[in-house]
């Protein structure tokens, strides 16, 4: 009883998100997605790299 309660609020309520927010293309959300992995990725290397106590790539040594 309760949980199917709350599924519905939460229908509703999703409902209502996507209803607030513009409809976008498969492209477009595509595009986010790349952009948004290419920032993670770049964070996540930049973090690396720092542990080694330089901004380098520790593969460039002797």
């Amino acid at each position: 009883m309760c949980d199917s309660l709350r599924q519905e609020e939460m229908g509703r309520a999703y409902g209502w998100l996507e209803s607030q927010s513009p409809r976008q293309s498969d492209e477009e959300i595509a595009e986010e997605t790349r952009e948004a992995w290419r920032e993670e990725r770049q964070r996540l290397e930049d973090e690396h790299y720092a542990s080694f106590g330089e901004d380098q790539d520790p593969s460039e040594g002797d």
